[in-house]
């Protein structure tokens, strides 16, 4: 599971268009290397991990404070999936050309979307660099599950989120994104429920 991760993002086409339409077989994520920890004269580059307790933390700090309504647990399955906990990973989207960032692997143009249009400001408008502090990359991603959740005034399920969330809201008009996101729902309740 480490090694198959997904993101979410969007595609800004005239004033609002469709979100992010991912090829999973060609994405990986590329964990960012921290600084060494050293041995003497050796230093071994080390990746930084969260525990599922610490993105937690992360998900329930934000969720309290923010977006009340959004499933603290729903976002720790999604870091999982995402980006195997790293809060550096960065991924390149070749569909679309650019990187996701962070715990959540959000797009900069999806941030800053909601930073811009959706009001979700408490965190300043995002960079590359601040989508890789993990407690912005949490708060931007309930800002966009917040969204999802009554997408087009219909309340959302739990699985429609999910693969929204992987898939951009028109997952279901999109021949390939159906499969796809059904592979992540699959990996999510794997991850959530166990």
């Amino acid at each position: 599971m480490d090694n198959i991760l997904i993101g979410m993002g969007s595609l800004m086409a005239g004033g609002f268009a469709w979100l992010l339409y991912r090829n999973r077989q060609s994405v990986n994520v590329m964990p960012v290397e921290t600084p060494a920890v050293s041995s003497g004269n050796i230093s071994a580059p080390t990746k930084k991990r969260l525990t599922p307790t610490e993105v937690w933390g992360f998900a329930n700090k934000v969720v309290t404070r923010h977006f009340p309504r959004v499933d603290r647990n729903m976002l720790v399955a999604m870091a999982q999936i995402e980006s195997s906990l790293n809060p550096t990973a960065k991924r390149y989207e070749p569909h679309i050309n650019t990187y996701s960032y962070g715990l959540m692997q959000t797009l900069l143009t999806t941030a800053d979307w909601l930073y811009r249009d959706m009001g979700a400001t408490a965190y300043g408008r995002p960079t590359e660099k601040s989508l890789k502090d993990p407690e912005t990359s949490m708060y931007f991603a309930a800002a966009y599950v917040k969204w999802l959740m009554n997408y087009r005034g219909q309340q959302r399920s739990e699985e429609w989120i999910v693969r929204a969330y992987n898939g951009g809201p028109s997952w279901e008009q999109r021949t390939g994104s159906i499969s796809m996101t059904l592979n992540h729902w699959n990996k999510y309740k794997k991850t959530r429920y166990g």
